[in-house]
């Protein structure tokens, strides 16, 4: 017999039955490339109730490439609207760390309650700037920093054995860094966006699945772009229930102040 999960899938039900917890989301309505209709708040509330995501960490499409506090500004009244169903993270810029941790103040006073980094976007990597203040920050706040990529694993594991009370989220579908993954506490993969036959299967045997947790990389991609990849997976369906669920959940318990999970 079909796992539920799958049976789902394959018959269009929404939703799909698990309380989801979607951990790489974008919010406004326009990046740099294009424009995304149907983005206001209403908007996508009703299209994460129509999946189940009761949850979801985001972040601003402005900060990437334009004026960044704009971009904070816009989750931050994001968050105040729906406090329940997101949890806020201040976007930097990597040409100015100058102004990190004055922007990071400001939000996190704000209500935000994490990080996030896409250097690449921005002209740099995470190997020609020193993210160490921001990373110092992140730990004394003990909050959780969500990058496009780390990069270079053996960094990306010296930072989360020097950075302990921070939680390291690599930001998209990989298993380059299935060591740090499996050895450190503190680092997590994201399933955003699971483009390949056979990727999601694989990156359950190469790395501890209690890490892995669900990214749709929504509003950029649709949520059911990353979401039908796991559902189809050839996986038990109590670990596609921990990977859209239950490992999020503990990230919200050790690291997101506030949060109010268990």
């Amino acid at each position: 017999m079909p796992d539920q999960l799958l049976q789902a899938a394959r018959n269009g039900i929404l939703p799909i039955g698990e309380d989801i917890i979607d951990t790489h989301t974008h919010f406004e309505s326009g990046f740099t490339y294009y424009h995304i209709p149907f983005s206001t708040d209403e908007a996508v509330v009703r299209e994460m109730d129509r999946y189940g995501i009761v949850q979801a960490f985001t972040f601003s499409f402005t900060g990437v490439g334009s004026d960044y506090t704009i971009g904070n500004d816009a989750i931050i009244r994001l968050v105040r609207q729906h406090p329940a169903r997101f949890v806020g993270f201040t976007t930097l810029n990597a040409n100015y760390p100058q102004l990190w941790l004055g922007e990071l103040d400001r939000c996190w006073a704000a209500g935000l309650r994490g990080i996030k980094l896409i250097p690449h976007y921005q002209g740099k990597t995470s190997l020609n700037v020193d993210l160490t203040p921001l990373l110092a920050w992140a730990d004394e706040h003990g909050c959780p920093v969500l990058n496009h990529s780390w990069d270079d694993p053996a960094r990306l594991r010296q930072w989360a054995a020097d950075f302990p009370r921070a939680c390291f989220i690599i930001g998209h579908a990989s298993t380059d860094f299935a060591e740090a993954v499996n050895r450190l506490p503190n680092v997590y993969q994201n399933t955003c966006a699971v483009l390949h036959k056979g990727q999601f299967e694989r990156m359950c045997q190469a790395l501890d699945t209690g890490k892995i947790v669900y990214g749709s990389d929504f509003l950029d991609l649709d949520i059911a772009f990353g979401l039908g990849p796991i559902l189809y997976a050839r996986v038990p369906d109590a670990l596609k229930r921990a990977i859209l669920s239950q490992n999020a959940r503990r990230i919200l318990r050790q690291y997101v102040a506030g949060s109010g999970v268990r």
